[in-house]
């Protein structure tokens, strides 16, 4: 049996608090309006588990952000992606509650972020403040929402951390969401996991056909099988009053009314949330858009969620046994689902069983092993640990194109894959980089680098990279005002940066040769500069704006504008 450290944390919780693990009077909401979510904890993301609450905020930006507890700001980061700006307030019980994607911070914080970006001209920051330096009390206004970095629209991302900075699941302290609605079966799949495993005569991954009962009861067809094999359940959760859909927050599995396996969506720690890509179907996901969560622990799966498995989940199916299997979906709220699966053992001649397409390639790499592959053109390196299994590579090469294997393959850590350039001169290789080509053609950035002749890219997804050469320059212009114009009644000057090529690497700004502070939305490619720093007391004023991308190529703005308070 395998058992996460669920009891270890619930005893040094009580420990710290008392007799309740979770105190549920605690933490007041952050929000003052009624709560509604966009995501709940635990949801399937790409590459990641989901650390807290997308609490909704009228899909505006601009609500009053609250402090959940008495405490101060440990972190502070103004930051392009994840979640943007971005502030950690740590209490006294050594919890830690974070607010993400906010739009500006309150008065005393944003002086105290100024103050450090215009001290290191920096335009992103990211600082730990020392307790006494910027402390804040339970429902005093840290922030207004946002949408900054990641986020899709307006939201606020809420968490709340343990000691460790683990997430935990802010259900667990007395958050409340009306939610009556039970999870929603989407698809039931079944993986014979053995070469001598099978399931109605296949030993590849079947999807099992579900016959609706009520609201909360589902039955699937019986199923013929013998051998080992596991289950894999594809559901997703509603709460009332919105539409969204959520992850589900219990899953347990039955055989012949014993428990078999059950995880809940408690905690986690960020340093093994990305095997999520083990604990889901994978392939399936990338083909299809739809996440299968796999009940049954592979090797190589180090998620570290509460989990209690018998022989990790897997169904042992002998000849001439009847089975019945039963899962069981719960949310926080005590809502449940479940499915009933017969299974009858079956052992069937070996010759009338639909086997599994074996393919074999030249480029055999090993999961615990590093593995080093040099080809004409290129080379590839993958760490040990990269890979969740041993597997034949798929690996087609060209001269400045090359494909590592397929994109519904996961990785767990980055491989390095090298381009011999020498064919181009030192003025050319300056202005070249990797991209990754999308089944559709499009051609993204990957971070790349240069040594000689030599361009790498490092990479946690498989697919087509290829050298690109970037000879286009940044554009520049400016959205809100014009040269030699009054800007008297604007709060913020703004300007369009874009780059179709490598991309946008830096940017920097100033007035009358002074450095300016510049927040950056990717997402709609807008710099601005906020005239509540006052840079300048002067009229006239001259605005410099440089812009550089990931090759070097460099565009530069100038322009005149005049203001007074």
């Amino acid at each position: 049996m395998r058992v996460n450290l669920l009891l270890i944390l619930f005893f040094i919780y009580r420990v710290s608090f008392g007799q309740e693990a979770f105190p549920k009077n605690y933490f007041i909401n952050p929000v003052e309006i009624p709560l509604s979510l966009s995501g709940n904890f635990g949801e399937l993301r790409d590459n990641h588990f989901h650390s807290g609450l997308d609490i909704r905020t009228q899909q505006r930006s601009g609500l009053n952000i609250l402090a959940a507890a008495d405490g101060y700001v440990s972190r502070v980061k103004i930051g392009l992606y994840g979640y943007g700006n971005v502030i950690y307030v740590q209490h006294p019980n050594g919890l830690t509650t974070v607010y993400g994607h906010l739009q500006e911070f309150s008065p005393k914080i944003r002086e105290y972020v100024r103050k450090r970006q215009y001290a290191n001209q920096k335009n992103t920051i990211e600082l730990f403040p020392k307790n006494g330096e910027l402390p804040v009390k339970q429902g005093e206004i840290i922030a207004l929402s946002g949408e900054s970095g990641g986020a899709a629209g307006p939201h606020l991302h809420y968490e709340i951390r343990d000691e460790q900075q683990r997430p935990l699941n802010p259900f667990l302290f007395g958050i409340e969401v009306k939610d009556t609605r039970p999870p929603k079966i989407e698809k039931l799949k079944v993986y014979p996991q053995e070469e001598n495993s099978y399931v109605n005569s296949s030993a590849n991954r079947q999807e099992i056909h579900l016959t609706k009962i009520n609201e909360n009861t589902y039955q699937a067809k019986s199923i013929e099988a013998f051998g080992k094999i596991g289950f894999g359940i594809s559901a997703v959760d509603f709460m009332d009053g919105a539409s969204f859909t959520h992850g589900i927050y219990q899953i347990q599995t039955f055989l012949n009314g014993d428990l078999q396996m059950d995880i809940k969506f408690d905690q986690f720690s960020f340093a093994n949330t990305r095997y999520i890509n083990r604990y889901i179907d994978y392939e399936f996901y990338k083909d299809k858009k739809q996440r299968v969560q796999k009940l049954f622990l592979e090797p190589n799966n180090f998620i570290d969620m509460p989990i209690e498995a018998t022989k990790n989940g897997f169904v042992n199916i002998e000849d001439n046994l009847d089975y019945k299997f039963k899962i069981l979906l719960k949310d926080f709220a005590g809502n449940e689902t479940q499915i009933s699966i017969p299974i009858k053992g079956i052992k069937v001649e070996e010759d009338r069983i639909e086997k599994k397409e074996e393919k074999t390639t030249p480029y055999f790499a090993q999961w615990n092993k590093p593995n080093v592959f040099n080809l004409e053109h290129h080379d590839i390196f993958i760490p040990k640990g990269a890979l969740y299994e041993d597997l034949y590579l798929n690996i087609e090469e060209g001269v400045e194109k090359i494909k590592v294997h397929e994109f519904t393959t996961p990785l767990h850590k980055n491989i390095t894959i090298g381009f011999d350039a020498s064919k181009y001169n030192q003025e050319d290789l300056e202005k070249l980089y990797v991209a990754r080509v999308f089944p559709w053609e499009k051609k993204y950035y990957s971070n790349t680098y240069k040594e000689g002749s030599r361009i790498t890219t490092k990479t946690r997804t498989f697919g087509t990279f290829q050298l690109e050469m970037d000879l286009t320059p940044p554009t520049i212009e400016p959205v809100n005002f014009r040269h030699k114009k009054w800007v008297s009644d604007l709060d913020f000057l703004k300007l369009r940066i874009k780059d179709e090529e490598s991309g946008i690497d830096t940017y920097y700004g100033t007035i009358n040769g002074k450095f300016i502070a510049l927040e950056y939305d990717y997402k709609t490619d807008i710099i601005q500069y906020d005239f509540r720093d006052k840079v300048s007391d002067k009229t006239e004023n001259n605005l410099k704006i440089i812009v550089v991308d990931n090759v070097g190529n460099s565009t530069t703005f100038e322009a005149t504008f005049f203001r007074k308070e």
